[in-house]
């Protein structure tokens, strides 16, 4: 009788309301009751994007270009182009508010593909003849705009960095402002030598069309207001009131890159004969509050020594001159994760203090393990590079020459500086230092009163990124720089610029946005593939190494059968012939054994294909028939 009720014409139109309600809820729920269970996370933000999305106030519109149709026959474009747009509509969902998301396919000749290319997104040619659009562009309400042209599945792994970026970007109310303080003539000036005006070097020539450059004295007492990161260039003999400056800045948030060297090529007397030159730069007393310190000593390195003219003779390696390539480089940090190569000259190193220290030291560049330092004197009358290797001995270790200081750090000025003013003598004891010094006229020594400064900040959390060489700043050492009817081109034959430019950009941003983890590759290769590749080609290599040891054992053996005799007329012996039959034998047998571990490797790979495919076509429907089957007969013996 209950059955009759539940398929009555009441029953079915229940059902049905129940239904909808039931989707309607589960639709409503969706997006709280969302579950990342791939191995890395990753379609689970970082608590930085979290951050960077709940703070923005103007709407961003996120617009994702790709052509789908056209992308057809690229089963891994395709793939990816989904995870971007799924990994879009995450970001959008932690601030649906003042976020949105517009899927393009700007299919060719439309409005769309006109207003992709008017954005400024690339559209690559691919092989079956069309092109495809795969960016995104950002543009907030006020119409501006930050544009990724071409999403690049080699750099999936700071998508999220990117976007963060783009966001971030959208929604600053001013162009950020570096402040430079230099004593290498980076801006340009006036040579003495030669009397004729210096060109600003190329790096910074980029920066401006990019940022606000505030050149900043290298005796100033505090560092300005509008200044967001401080690029220190070349430190010599800085006051302790400008040290000061520079650690108050660091502490309070202000961002500094310091570009050291305990050799600096560039650092030359502006006027001939002017005697001893200090071309070595320092920052002791800060780098040692933060954990890290840089010898007065050059790194020589056999790995990565650079080519450079040997004058008459050709070119020679000079230890002392490097060329650093991909495998070099930290590739989880933005800053160096896309470089290819990295010239520098004479640097030094970093070494991070022993013991325990709140700031976090990160190497972002490492030398090879076949280096070893030296004094910076060998270098002042070098005439011949070769000199450098003839007494080299590598101390078998990596040292870092690029690298990220964060986190927690104390004042390296305890007790403040300042000049010293008249105070009451019920002077504040908790703001007023005294300091005996003795005076000009030798007596007993008098105490002076050194005030603490309001501003002063005993601790607080560093950005700070550390360059073990000023010479990778020079135009020499990365780009060819031409004039071509009054324009200036630059042709770059090295990532020196790249790295400055990413590095500058990555320290502007916000503390979220530094800390923006990269993201897992979204590649899932077959390990148990792989590791039979490895065993295979091991033996097909060892198979290998035995057949050309074989052929060159034979081959010699057969040249002293076949030495010319006096009368010039060549023929075979018995025994070349002989020898001749069993090379071509032992050849025939070889190659038949490299045909087998092929085959072997092809057979083994087969073999674990189709029992991957036996396990997802009859397994898991199988144990859900049989799910079904218990089910149905447990019921029926409750009935």
């Amino acid at each position: 009788m209950a059955s009759k009720k539940w398929f009555s014409g009441f029953g079915l139109a229940s059902l049905a309301l129940g239904t909808l309600a039931l989707l309607g809820l589960v639709s409503g729920l969706g997006s709280a009751l969302r579950f990342d269970l791939t191995e890395n996370s990753l379609y689970t933000l970082s608590e930085g994007t979290e951050n960077i999305v709940d703070s923005i106030e103007k709407p961003v519109t996120l617009k994702l270009f790709f052509s789908y149709s056209a992308a057809r026959d690229l089963p891994e474009i395709r793939s990816y182009g989904r995870r971007v747009e799924s990994l879009l509509k995450e970001i959008v969902l932690l601030n649906e508010d003042k976020l949105d998301v517009v899927v393009i396919d700007p299919e060719p000749f439309s409005e769309e593909e006109d207003a992709a290319a008017e954005l400024g997104l690339q559209a690559v040619p691919v092989s079956s003849g069309d092109e495809i659009f795969f960016g995104i562009a950002a543009v907030n309400d006020s119409g501006d705009k930050e544009v990724i042209p071409f999403l690049r599945p080699d750099k999936q792994a700071f998508l999220e960095y990117e976007l963060a970026q783009a966001i971030y970007r959208l929604g600053l109310s001013k162009v950020p402002t570096v402040g430079l303080m230099s004593t290498l003539d980076v801006r340009g000036g006036f040579d003495m030598m030669t009397r004729r005006p210096k060109q600003p070097w190329m790096i910074f020539s980029q920066l401006e069309q990019v940022f606000n450059i505030e050149d900043v004295s290298s005796d100033v007492t505090e560092l300005p207001e509008s200044i967001d990161l401080l690029m220190l260039i070349h430190p010599k003999g800085l006051s302790d009131d400008t040290l000061y400056a520079i650690d108050q800045f660091v502490l309070a948030g202000g961002r500094l890159i310091v570009f050291l060297d305990p050799r600096s090529e560039w650092d030359q007397p502006s006027m001939p004969m002017g005697g001893e030159h200090e071309n070595a730069s320092s920052l002791d007393q800060l780098l040692a509050q933060w954990g890290v310190s840089m010898p007065q000593k050059v790194l020589l390195d056999d790995g990565r020594a650079a080519q450079v003219s040997g004058g008459a003779r050709s070119n020679v390696r000079h230890l002392g001159v490097y060329s650093f390539t991909g495998g070099d480089f930290d590739t989880d940090d933005v800053a160096t994760s896309q470089l290819n190569s990295l010239n520098m000259a004479t640097s030094g190193v970093f070494v991070p203090a022993e013991g325990d220290s709140q700031v976090q030291f990160i190497p972002l560049l490492k030398s090879s393990k076949s280096a070893t330092l030296t004094e910076p004197e060998r270098f002042k009358n070098l005439t011949d590079p070769r000199s450098l290797s003839y007494d080299f001995k590598p101390d078998n270790k990596a040292y870092a020459i690029v690298a990220r200081l964060s986190g927690n750090a104390k004042t390296a000025f305890p007790d403040g500086v300042g000049v010293p003013e008249p105070v009451d003598e019920a002077g504040d004891a908790d703001t007023v230092e005294t300091q005996d010094v003795a005076d000009d006229s030798g007596d007993d020594k008098a105490p002076i009163k050194y005030e603490k400064k309001a501003n002063h900040l005993d601790n607080g959390e560093i950005q700070v990124m550390l360059v073990a060489d000023t010479d990778l700043l020079a135009d020499q050492l990365w780009v060819q720089v031409q004039s071509f009817f009054g324009q200036t081109i630059a042709q770059p034959f090295s990532d020196n610029g790249t790295f400055v430019m990413n590095a500058v950009e990555n320290l502007l941003g916000s503390s979220d946005l530094i800390k923006i983890r990269s993201r897992a590759r979204y590649s899932r290769p077959f390990d148990k593939v792989q590791e039979l590749q490895q065993k295979a080609g091991q033996a097909f290599r060892e198979r290998e190494k035995s057949l050309n040891d074989r052929l060159k054992e034979t081959e010699e053996k057969l040249a002293e059968l076949q030495q010319p005799p006096e009368d010039g007329v060549l023929t075979l012996s018995q025994e070349q012939q002989d020898a001749l039959v069993a090379f071509q034998e032992e050849r025939l047998k070889v190659r038949k054994e490299l045909r087998e571990v092929k085959h072997q490797l092809n057979s083994d790979i087969d073999q674990l294909g189709v029992f991957l495919k036996l396990i997802n076509i009859l397994l898991v429907p199988g144990l859900i028939c049989a799910g079904a089957l218990l089910f149905g007969v447990l019921k029926r013996e409750k009935a």
